[in-house]
């Protein structure tokens, strides 16, 4: 069915982005979270507010989830009085959380048996491309309700990449996690080796960023390293989660998860001022 309601549960940082730019482009948006004070903005801009998941999935063709982990996601999508309870035959729930591949396809089942389609659609390039409403979603699903939720996605998203089944949008976020922060560390050491030397760092990076050394962690220096410093953790641990699942070998990832522990905006600064 073609989206005409739209609901997000989770309104911190990156939902009440998502929520904010979805009225402002004329949407009916639902919104629910536990924290009241986030949600009584957005009612004051026209959102309605919701007092259960339930009632935000009830009210809504898509519902964007958009919680912290997947203890979270099986909360309000499978518990009592969650989305799933609510949801009508023939809507959509997208995931949007940074969750295992495994936790997408266990809300899945259980929504298929309720005629209710699900969407993995993990949100890539930080905070401030919510903000500016130009994330970038890596989706895993049925190709035909993705072309459904594309006017409502566009709303927040700049761009959208299929990738395949149910869960292959967080096996794509997750190898984007690992290669992103790996790059943040391998930048780190070359520009620490470079300040012994005493070159100029600004000078330099200005060369890597014309180099094969380009990375979107030196290109965002700043941006990438005010991030909350808990995600880099939560990004890793799930790298090694869905690592140790597959058996694949990550020793990279199991280096970088120790090596960029109090790493933040102050050596940030101290490396490249210009930019932090």
């Amino acid at each position: 069915m073609p989206v005409s309601s739209t609901g997000v549960i989770g309104v911190g940082t990156m939902g009440g982005a998502l929520a904010g730019h979805l009225l402002e482009k004329g949407h009916a948006v639902t919104v629910y979270d536990i924290k009241r004070a986030l949600v009584e903005p957005l009612g004051k801009r026209g959102a309605r507010l919701a007092q259960s998941p339930m009632e935000v999935a009830a009210n809504s063709d898509l519902t964007l989830i958009v919680v912290v982990d997947d203890a979270q996601v099986k909360e309000v999508c499978l518990g009592h009085q969650g989305v799933l309870e609510g949801a009508r035959p023939g809507s959509v729930v997208a995931i949007c959380s940074t969750v295992q591949p495994a936790t997408c396809r266990e809300v899945g089942q259980a929504a298929h048996a309720r005629s209710v389609h699900v969407l993995d659609t993990p949100m890539l390039r930080g905070v401030w491309a919510a903000v500016e409403g130009k994330l970038l979603l890596m989706v895993g699903g049925d190709a035909r309700v993705l072309e459904q939720c594309r006017p409502a996605f566009a709303a927040f998203a700049s761009d959208v990449c299929h990738l395949g089944e149910l869960g292959s949008g967080q096996v794509g976020k997750i190898v984007n996690n690992l290669i992103l922060w790996a790059c943040l560390i391998a930048s780190r050491e070359g520009l620490g080796l470079a300040r012994s030397q005493g070159m100029d760092l600004g000078v330099l990076r200005d060369a890597l960023l014309r180099s094969s050394a380009d990375n979107f962690a030196l290109r965002e220096w700043g941006r990438v390293s005010q991030q909350p410093k808990w995600w880099d953790q939560k990004d890793l641990k799930g790298v090694l989660e869905l690592a140790e699942e597959s058996q694949a070998p990550v020793p990279i990832a199991a280096m970088v998860k120790e090596l960029i522990k109090g790493f933040g905006p102050k050596e940030a600064r101290d490396l490249l001022p210009h930019s932090a």
